[in-house]
C-alpha cells in the first residue's frame, strides 16, 4: 500500500510537490514500512516541460528513510515489492502492444537534490537489535541531460544514487 500525506500542484508558484508518501513493507516484515519520503518537489514552468527541449528547473527529494529486510523464508522485502509491479506482459505472456514513440525529446534537470537520505538494514548484517543504519550524504547534480525521454533522465539519476546507497552501505 502506497500512502501520501499531501500534494501541491503549483499552478502560480511553478512548484509542484509532495509529501509525507509511505511505501508499506509487504505481510512477513518486521517494519511497517519498506520507504518514507518526507517531501519531494519539482520546479519547473508548464512550457518548459512541453517543449522540445524541457527543462525542470530543480527536483529536490528530502527526507528519505529506506529499510531493507529478509522475511522468514529470506526473501528480500525491495525483491518481493519488484515482484508485485506491473510487467509489460500480459496475462496471457504476450508483449503488450505499445503506441510507436515520437522523436526523442531533449530534458534538462538543472539541478537535481537528495538531502537527509538514511538506509536502514534490518537483520541483514546484525547492528543494534538486529538494525544498522547509514546516512547518505546528500546529493547535488547541476545541468543532467537526457537526449531521450524522461524515463531515460530517471534512469541516469537513479543510477547516481542507487551507487550511493550501496557505499553507504558497505562502509
Amino acid at each position: 500500500a502506497v500512502s501520501v500525506r499531501g500534494v501541491s500542484i503549483g499552478l502560480i508558484s511553478d512548484t509542484s510537490s509532495v509529501s509525507g508518501l509511505a511505501v508499506a513493507n509487504p505481510q512477513g516484515y518486521t517494519d511497517p514500512d519498506f520507504l518514507t519520503l518526507g517531501r519531494a518537489a519539482l520546479t519547473a514552468r508548464l512550457g518548459e516541460l512541453t517543449a522540445d527541449e524541457a527543462t525542470i528547473r530543480a527536483i529536490t527529494i528530502r527526507d528519505v528513510v529506506l529499510t531493507l529486510e529478509k522475511d522468514a523464508s529470506g526473501k528480500l522485502n525491495a525483491d518481493r515489492i519488484n515482484d508485485n509491479l506491473p510487467t509489460d506482459k500480459d496475462d496471457g505472456g504476450k508483449a503488450r502492444q505499445t503506441p510507436k514513440e515520437g522523436p526523442s525529446h531533449t530534458v534538462t534537470v538543472q539541478e537535481f537534490r537528495l538531502e537527509g537520505v538514511k538506509v536502514r538494514l534490518r537483520d541483514l548484517v546484525g547492528g543494534n537489535k538486529g538494525v544498522v543504519e547509514a546516512n547518505l550524504p546528500d546529493i547535488v547534480l547541476k545541468n543532467v541531460k537526457s537526449d531521450g525521454s524522461v524515463d531515460v533522465l530517471a534512469s541516469q539519476i537513479s543510477g547516481v544514487v542507487i551507487g550511493s546507497v550501496l557505499e553507504a552501505t558497505i562502509q
